[in-house]
């Protein structure tokens, strides 16, 4: 019957091709939507490294903020940096208080090259002083986090994430080795997996380095705060924090939120391109969904005196039922098929599109599903109505 069934698709070729194509590119569409929401889920589901509720983001606009040279400041700024963090630590409210740059679920990305052993990985650099891993609360896995006693110091420790031990170490142990040119910076110690920039993003190599508050380190002020509060610290905390702060130096422009806010400010942001897609795609199979049950509808009013024949016959309502459900069936497994294979070509493309052949197939999968239950949907009442095709209809259709 199989074998039947093809050859009807075969002599219908024309009158489907059009469906076919339809299937072919709704099949795509849901492919990319599927394997777009299998990685960004995948990411979802792994740690983040750090913690980000009972914490504040404040944001010291000075005047010269933007211009971050060696010159960019004559230690006034600075001191008055200094100032605020005193202010900050002696509100009963502030657990820890850290410098910050760039700040987790922030727009901007600092990255710089590490090098060793002739490997050279660009990775992501986050500068913080010494409370951000109590703060934060992330775990140093090897190695230790870093301490005051580092001011004595005349070169700068280094926390990294595994990732970057994998690919600038390899096998060998990144404790106490020099990762830059300038023999200034050494690794201390090593994190797990780590994505400041929040849940969507993906695992990158990182270095965490650390700010010195004891001088003015790197020539400018201190510009993003990172403040722990205790747990149940009611919002008039922002208002409070800022009356004390905007007493150091009423010129500057002093922001505070949230990081859990902030957190959903940048999942929204990531999130909606992603529902737009999903929303077009949507559309789309309901129109190859309306244009299935158009087109079946039309071919078996075309098949009106050849359906009715079969029961004059003697032909059974359930096989002629079955036999039209298989027809849908069919064309939909040539537009998968076609789909298919060239979704499979993409794991072959490396740098052009990374996405990894587990992600291809599940999602080939999931669009062959989507694309299953839509011919049925569209199907099934058309072959259900042309079951009950009588052999009188057929002779008045003549």
């Amino acid at each position: 019957m199989i074998r039947h069934l093809f050859k009807l698709f075969w002599y219908r070729k024309r009158s489907n091709s059009l469906l076919l194509l339809e299937i072919f590119i709704c099949f795509i569409a849901i492919f990319g939507v599927s394997s777009v929401s299998v990685v960004q889920l995948k990411r979802y589901l792994k740690p983040l490294g750090f913690d980000y509720d009972d914490i504040y983001i404040i944001d010291l606009d000075m005047k010269n903020r933007m211009d971050i040279r060696p010159d960019a400041d004559d230690g006034n700024d600075f001191q008055k940096c200094l100032k605020v963090i005193e202010e900050l630590r002696g509100m009963p409210e502030v657990v820890y208080v850290s410098s910050v740059l760039p700040d987790p679920y922030g727009f901007s990305t600092f990255r710089d090259e590490m090098s060793y052993g002739g490997r050279t990985v660009t990775g992501k650099q986050i500068e913080v002083s010494d409370e951000a891993f109590d703060l934060f609360n992330i775990q140093i896995q090897r190695g230790r986090k870093f301490h005051k006693s580092d001011n004595a110091l005349d070169w700068k420790p280094v926390v990294i994430n595994r990732l970057m031990v994998k690919e600038l170490f390899q096998d060998e142990d990144p404790l106490g080795k020099v990762i830059d040119e300038d023999g200034k910076k050494t690794v201390v110690g090593v994190i797990d997996d780590f994505r400041f920039k929040g849940e969507f993003s993906k695992l990158e190599p990182t270095y965490i380095i650390r700010r010195n508050l004891s001088k003015m380190d790197g020539g400018y002020a201190i510009i993003k705060l990172a403040v722990r509060v205790k747990p149940g610290t009611p919002v008039e905390f922002e208002e409070v924090a800022l009356n004390h702060l905007q007493q150091v130096d009423s010129n500057w422009i002093i922001g505070i939120k949230l990081l859990s806010e902030k957190r959903k400010y940048m999942l929204t942001m990531e999130f909606t391109p992603y529902l737009i897609g999903a929303i077009v795609v949507v559309f789309l199979m309901i129109m190859v969904t309306l244009g299935m049950i158009g087109v079946f509808w039309q071919s078996i009013t075309a098949r009106t005196h050849e359906i009715g024949l079969r029961h004059a016959l003697g032909g059974n309502r359930r096989r002629i039922y079955w036999q039209l459900i298989l027809e849908i069936v069919i064309l939909n497994t040539m537009g998968c098929f076609l789909g298919t294979i060239l979704m499979l070509q993409l794991p072959l493309l490396g740098e052009i599109i990374k996405l990894p052949f587990s992600i291809v197939v599940i999602s080939i999968l999931i669009a062959s599903v989507f694309m299953y239950c839509l011919a049925l949907v569209s199907g099934i009442y058309p072959a259900w109505h042309a079951s009950k095709i009588q052999p009188a209809q057929a002779l008045h259709y003549e």
